[in-house]
């Protein structure tokens, strides 16, 4: 009997995963409410991606309703400082062609000044295992949204057309 040798080769196949923000405005007056929507999916024929943890990082100035204030971003917690931290955690393992998504509302400051950019960052992490496991891998993805305040425009009409001096 003789030995040999055999070569395989494996492919591992890793959680791909995404994360979208939208707005229900792009732009906006002050004082007006905006709806935000993160959306964390995972690609298709991807293994599930477990622990996932969305960190959202509002800017300071909005004001978040329906949801408990955010903790001030520190530059330490994954947001920079004057913004709000939001932390989301997915309610199950992201699997492939599932996605989980959360909306919540904020106002735009009345005082906010025309061409007023608030930008919106979010990142999602996850591991390609459950659990604290230390042969885990780590995956996240980021998304932003900007929102901008009008500018106010001014037009100007005459009552007539043609006017005689002194009119």
């Amino acid at each position: 009997v003789s030995q040999g040798t055999a070569v395989a080769s494996i492919g591992v196949v890793e959680p791909s995963p995404t994360l979208a923000k939208t707005s229900s405005a792009s732009t906006v007056s002050g004082g007006q409410d905006v709806e935000y929507t993160l959306t964390a999916t995972n690609a298709a024929g991807r293994p599930p991606l477990y622990d996932g943890v969305v960190v959202d990082c509002v800017p300071g100035a909005l004001l978040i309703g329906d949801l408990p204030a955010g903790l001030a971003g520190d530059g330490t917690n994954g947001c920079a400082p004057g913004t709000q931290v939001l932390t989301w955690t997915l309610a199950a393992p992201l699997e492939a062609g599932s996605p989980q998504s959360i909306t919540y509302p904020v106002t735009i400051p009345a005082s906010a000044p025309a061409g007023q950019r608030y930008t919106n960052e979010a990142e999602l992490t996850g591991a390609s295992v459950p659990g604290d496991e230390a042969e885990a891998r780590t995956y996240t993805a980021d998304a932003s949204r900007d929102v901008d305040v009008v500018r106010p425009t001014l037009s100007k009409t005459a009552s007539t057309a043609t006017i005689v001096p002194g009119q």
